[in-house]
């Protein structure tokens, strides 16, 4: 256990006690825990925000790669649309002048 003029704290315990004589600033560690908690928050939000996102990533990835695979399967419909038109003109009477 550290203690410092007036002040007590568990080493690794989360919550610390302090003593404040009147007229003695409060210690610099009690304003880190603070921080360290904010940061804590932080980085926490930002650990979930990566995840969503690397979730929201590959969905994108399925969804290119299903519209890459539906994009071949129309421009094959397509030539074979086109095929089957050009054999039908070509069936065609031919017409007279």
């Amino acid at each position: 256990m550290h203690t410092c003029a007036g002040q007590t704290r568990n080493p690794g315990s989360k919550q610390a006690r302090v003593i404040i004589k009147s007229g003695e600033q409060k210690p610099r560690w009690v304003d880190m825990d603070a921080e360290l908690a904010t940061l804590e928050e932080k980085i926490n939000m930002l650990v979930r925000i990566v995840a969503a996102l690397r979730s929201e990533n590959h969905q994108l990835r399925q969804e290119i790669l299903a519209s890459g695979r539906e994009n071949q399967q129309l421009v094959s419909k397509l030539d074979e649309t086109k095929t089957r038109v050009a054999a039908l003109i070509e069936r065609l009477p031919e017409e007279e002048a």
